[in-house]
């Protein structure tokens, strides 16, 4: 498989362990990677997840999303709000910053709003969110989620 030519594609990126991973893909090479990451082996990232060639167990070109949002959002959701920032801040936010957002919409209106390890800090990013998206929806989404956070 050559990962250079998944660059710029919606893929689904399928790990070892099984975990499904979707979005739009950025070839990174080993030299770029030894520079920026300290590991000299070529990946994918979506958003700001690295996925190395060793860790990627299948990858395809997919023509769309299988859902609102995914394993990637909440992977983020549940490990740290920084991650969940980085979202709405990658070259691909029309795609990243909403389905983040669903995912959002769905973690803090259910019982899984127990797996946000840290509201504050994740309040702190949807306010962010509210100030500096160019989107007014998802500035409207924010501010109603930034409530439930409260």
């Amino acid at each position: 498989m050559k990962l250079k030519d998944y660059d710029g594609k919606l893929i689904r990126i399928t790990d070892p362990d099984g975990a499904v991973f979707e979005g739009i893909c950025e070839y990174n090479s080993a030299e770029y990677n030894e520079v920026m990451y300290g590991e000299e082996e070529e990946s994918l990232m979506l958003a700001c997840y690295n996925f190395y060639a060793g860790t990627i167990e299948d990858v395809q070109v997919i023509e769309a999303f299988s859902g609102p949002y995914g394993h990637l959002e909440e992977d983020a959701i549940e490990t740290d709000a920084m991650l969940v920032d980085e979202f709405f801040e990658c070259e691909n936010d029309e795609y990243y910053s909403y389905r983040m957002m669903s995912a959002l919409e769905h973690y803090l209106t259910t019982e899984d709003k127990a797996k946000i390890p840290d509201l504050k800090a994740l309040a702190d990013v949807l306010k962010e969110v509210t100030v500096l998206t160019e989107y007014d929806d998802l500035r409207a989404r924010a501010q109603k989620l930034l409530e439930i956070c409260h």
